[in-house]
């Protein structure tokens, strides 16, 4: 266990990337997972978007118009038509989400999202100008969070699994090589475990 200071982002990052990983097995894993997210989750919460610049009524009236409008946009034959799309999430691995069927790309998409915009304007302009302020705020503030460390030995072999849990690897002198050479080290077993007398002051790898 550690305190260490991050910015805003590399925690909500690192918190995402911990809530996506799917399949991990071994207590001492699950057991650094579950606490420091524990932890996490407090402080994202503090500084959620919709916690910090929540949405006017106008701005929810704006995306309601303009999900009606999409949605009958994608309906054939008295059907939404939907499909999955890969959306990033800090992973090698996207996340599966499903999404309306057009293109939106397509000119009369185009001018239909054109048109309530237009109508929406001046909610829209506010909106974005919070969002902007937002974004500077999460880049350049600064939060204390407790990770949990688990021992190398115990990393997971799957590559989308260690590169979730990476930054709760215990420091040791292995971290000498680079994350893609410590996950093959890992994944054809030839790491060993490295006694260490005291935790450095080594921060979570910076999330890009």
């Amino acid at each position: 266990m550690k305190t260490v200071t991050l910015k805003n982002y590399e925690i909500q990052n690192l918190y995402d990337r911990l809530n996506s990983a799917v399949g991990l097995k071994g207590i001492e894993l699950l057991y650094a997972r579950s606490r420091t997210m524990k932890y996490l989750k407090d402080v994202v919460e503090s500084f959620a978007m919709d916690t910090v610049i929540p949405e006017t009524e106008k701005f929810k009236e704006f995306q309601e118009e303009l999900t009606k409008a999409y949605r009958e946009l994608a309906t054939r034959d008295g059907k939404v038509q939907t499909k999955e799309i890969e959306v990033p999430n800090g992973t090698p691995t996207p996340r599966k989400v499903e999404s309306l069927d057009i293109n939106f790309n397509e000119l009369k998409v185009i001018k239909v999202k054109d048109a309530i915009e237009a109508k929406y304007k001046e909610e829209i302009d506010k909106r974005k100008a919070d969002e902007k302020a937002y974004r500077e705020k999460m880049e350049t503030g600064t939060s204390e969070v407790i990770l949990f460390y688990f021992p190398l030995k115990y990393a997971p072999v799957d590559q989308s699994q260690f590169d979730a849990v990476q930054d709760l690897i215990m420091p040791s002198t292995e971290f000498d090589d680079d994350w893609n050479t410590l996950f093959e080290k890992v994944r054809d077993g030839e790491t060993k475990e490295t006694k260490v007398e005291q935790l450095p002051e080594l921060k979570p790898k910076k999330s890009k």
